[in-house]
């Protein structure tokens, strides 16, 4: 009987892991899309970029439920030049508007954003990112959020995206050695990514 309830935590942990890798073995960003996320503020281009962020209103590009516990509106602006490697000509742009504004039932957050990158090494071409999110603290040390996102461009070709994100963040605050420990968990893009002709 003991042996029964050992080998349930192990089958379960081998279901969930093998449950989540399928997903993962099905991403497939275009070129130098997976570096689009890094893009969205220099707190991300710094190298971090976590789903349990609190740097909002651009972290909840990572987790809806980042801003849940803001209690101040919050304005972040941010550009960044992008150049080419090696001999490829041109001048890439980034530009990024995040908003959060607190109201006594929850925090609305927007974001609007723009890349274009004329290189072959990140054929993105010209994208405007449009999103609009609600975060909430549950209770006092669990924040929940959705956000919706709408994107269009083009690179040889029209492409739009249209998805949501979901996502809870716990704030325990200190634990044991780690100082102000929190956790994420979100889902995200469930829909259909941005995608255009010429990314393919």
């Amino acid at each position: 009987m003991m042996k029964t309830h050992r080998e349930l935590p192990i089958s379960l942990a081998l279901a969930l892991l093998a449950f989540g890798a399928a997903p993962a073995m099905a991403y497939d960003p275009p070129p130098g899309g997976d570096s689009l996320q890094s893009l969205f503020s220099p707190v991300f281009l710094s190298g971090f970029q976590s789903v349990a962020s609190s740097e909002a209103p651009m972290a909840d590009t990572l987790n809806p439920a980042a801003s849940g516990a803001l209690q101040r509106p919050t304005l972040d602006f941010s550009y960044a030049a992008l150049t080419a490697l090696g001999a490829e000509p041109g001048l890439g742009t980034v530009l990024n508007l995040g908003i959060a504004l607190p109201q006594p039932y929850g925090v609305w957050t927007g974001y609007l954003g723009l890349v274009a990158s004329p290189f072959g090494q990140m054929p993105l071409g010209s994208v405007v990112r449009a999103r609009v999110g609600m975060a909430k603290d549950l209770y006092p040390k669990l924040l929940a959020g959705v956000g919706i996102d709408f994107s269009v461009g083009s690179n040889e070709g029209l492409g739009w995206g249209l998805d949501a994100d979901l996502g809870v963040q716990g704030l325990v605050g200190d634990l044991g050695f780690m100082r102000d420990f929190r956790w994420g968990l979100a889902f995200r893009n469930l829909g259909m990514p941005f995608k255009s002709p010429g990314t393919v």
